[in-house]
């Protein structure tokens, strides 16, 4: 959804138009996904934008309760809950002969296993519907770069792999 507090950045507002092609043709019965990351990278090394958290900042349940509530009765809305993202690519996470053990920062606990922020909205509307693709590839809370079989989860610091995608987003988003 379109957020005022980044019209500085996107002069075209395309989101806006977005917004409004999906207000003017869902009909109860559609699905509509709405995936988003917490900041683009362009946007990293904003001074207005410092501490913003699109998943836990009140702007965003402002845009995104907005957004909801004016779109028809029936169409769910489900909202795919961000990934963790690491400080260490890949490539220096993978145990090589001159590097047998991989850098702690190679895994991470699960900073999105619940948002509790989303509860609320949650609540107020039984066409809100929350996947959360993390749950999928932290087996116990746990975040890696790579599998028990070595196999990449991440492609660089927070894009899940095509593996990624195929192994686990894909069959437990078919499930859910």
């Amino acid at each position: 959804p379109y957020s005022e507090r980044f019209t500085k950045k996107c002069k075209t507002k395309s989101q806006l138009h977005i917004e409004k092609f999906i207000h003017d043709n869902a009909r109860p019965g559609d699905v509509v996904f709405i995936s988003n990351r917490r900041l683009v990278n362009t946007d990293r090394n904003r001074k207005d934008l410092d501490g913003y958290d699109w998943m836990t900042g009140d702007q965003f349940l402002e845009d995104i309760s907005e957004f909801i509530f004016s779109i028809p009765k029936g169409v769910k809305v489900v909202l795919i809950l961000p990934t963790p993202e690491f400080d260490t690519p890949p490539e220096l996470c993978e145990p090589q002969w001159f590097r047998p053990y991989t850098s702690k920062s190679c895994s991470k606990v699960n900073p999105y296993s619940e948002i509790p922020i989303l509860a609320p909205l949650k609540q107020m509307n039984n066409d809100i519907l929350l996947f959360n693709p993390s749950h999928e590839i932290c087996p116990d809370n746990n975040c890696k770069m790579f599998n028990d079989e070595q196999h990449r989860i991440f492609i660089d610091k927070n894009h899940l792999s095509d593996y990624s995608n195929n192994r686990y987003i894909y069959p437990s988003l078919v499930e859910f």
